[in-house]
């Protein structure tokens, strides 16, 4: 799959809630997408198609404070999972952490999301907390398990350059 990353600005936050809502039904973020794309400390990349330049086909929304970024979100949209976009937005986010000088790459995930715990388990995020009762989901509530990628590591640098190589 041939796919381009490009960094959303204001003209974006359509596809962006466009990608959300085909995710999760019934949810609308657009005002507050709009926010974040306005914000100095956060990046949202969009992946579409090399050819297309209207749809997206997911989204990652990073913060980036000093030395420490933040997954806030990340989304691919139901008819392009599990081909490995995932797995491409986060190389792409390594790759531009790497370059800021990031050490290490904080994300929150629900307990229940068993791919996405298998996918950051494969990158070589690390449990370091646990936030009680933190998400809400058809009126369940469920542990967010907290995971940190410390990049300097020898272990994640090997593990990452082997997914670069085999995702690019």
């Amino acid at each position: 799959m041939k796919v381009k990353f490009i960094k959303a600005s204001t003209f974006d936050v359509s596809r962006v809630n466009q990608i959300y809502k085909a995710s999760f039904p019934g949810k609308d973020q657009g005002q507050d997408f709009g926010n974040l794309i306005y914000s100095n400390d956060i990046s949202v990349t969009i992946a579409e198609l090399l050819d297309d330049g209207v749809s997206g086909m997911g989204f990652i929304i990073v913060r980036t404070v000093r030395n420490e970024s933040e997954i806030i979100m990340l989304c691919v949209s139901p008819k392009y999972r599990r081909e490995g976009l995932a797995t491409l937005l986060m190389i792409d986010v390594i790759d531009k952490s790497i370059k800021l000088g990031v050490t290490s790459i904080l994300l929150e995930v629900s307990e229940d999301n068993h791919k996405a715990k298998s996918m950051y388990k494969k990158f070589g995020f690390k449990n370091v907390g646990t936030r009680k009762k933190y998400y809400t989901s058809n009126n369940k509530r469920s542990d967010a398990i907290v995971k940190k990628l410390f990049l300097n590591e020898k272990e994640t640098q090997f593990i990452y350059s082997k997914l670069k190589k085999q995702y690019k």
